[in-house]
């Protein structure tokens, strides 16, 4: 902090634990001010952990945020961080990622926008920056740099990403050949790749989630599978069996 100012610098990291070159603990603060003569900032955090055993890994992240009103020593002192979105394995064996972007919506980024701009107008967005860039500054800024919303720094692999399976590419190769033609069922080559060549790229869940909201997608992500749980890396047929002779 600086002296004379009980308003502590950032970014900073509230703590980190190493396990060899991998992190697997770490707190991430920062905060992003104001451009304009508007006493407002808000303030960001971000979590990770993430540890492999033999048979079974602890994985959770998580974004926060609130907004700090300099202008109101309530909003100062009182107002709570809230879960921007989150990720993680419920069960550490299954390791099936349990996904909340409840609070990753429009109105989120509509609230940000006003707080921090004094708008969310369209005009506002010409003189600043786009929707989708605005998440961009709000995720790096808590230390999530990949463009990709895939990893953090050291390793930090931020949960489920999407890749197209062999059925959804045939899907996706029919519709490239066909310039976007879903009602044709016949398969058709594209000429310029063929469908063995053919690997679109995927996207992480929070990837994903943030072209949603900013209606960004492209003609593949707009076809994103969100995960199941049988896309964990511990599922088996004998646990599925477990869990309906249970009545899970």
């Amino acid at each position: 902090r600086m002296k004379g100012c009980p308003w502590p610098w950032s970014p900073a990291l509230g703590c980190i634990d190493w396990d060899c070159e991998y992190i697997r603990t770490a707190d991430y603060f920062s905060h992003v001010w104001s451009p304009y003569a508007i006493p407002h900032a808000i303030e960001l955090m971000h979590r990770y952990h993430g540890r492999s055993r033999m048979y079974s890994v602890e994985f959770f992240t998580a974004w926060k945020y609130r907004l700090v009103d300099f202008a109101d020593q309530d909003s100062v002192n009182n107002e709570r961080m809230k879960l921007l979105c989150s990720d993680c394995f419920e069960d550490e064996q299954l390791r099936a990622d349990v996904i909340d972007v409840e609070n990753l919506k429009k109105k989120t980024c509509r609230k940000l926008r006003t707080f921090l701009f004094g708008s969310c107008s369209d005009e506002s967005k010409r003189v600043t920056c786009t929707d989708y860039d605005f998440w961009l500054l709000i995720f790096s800024s808590m230390g999530t740099t990949d463009p990709n919303l895939a990893n953090d720094p050291y390793h930090c692999n931020l949960g489920y990403s999407w890749s197209p399976n062999r059925k959804e590419r045939k899907m996706l190769y029919k519709l490239k050949a066909k310039e976007g033609d879903e009602d044709d069922d016949d398969f058709c080559c594209d000429p310029d790749e063929p469908f063995d060549e053919y690997y679109p790229d995927g996207c992480s869940w929070l990837k994903h989630r943030v072209m949603e909201i900013t209606d960004s997608l492209g003609p593949v992500s707009k076809h994103y599978r969100a995960p199941t749980v049988q896309d964990a890396i511990g599922w088996t047929e004998e646990w599925q069996e477990e869990q309906d002779e249970r009545g899970h």
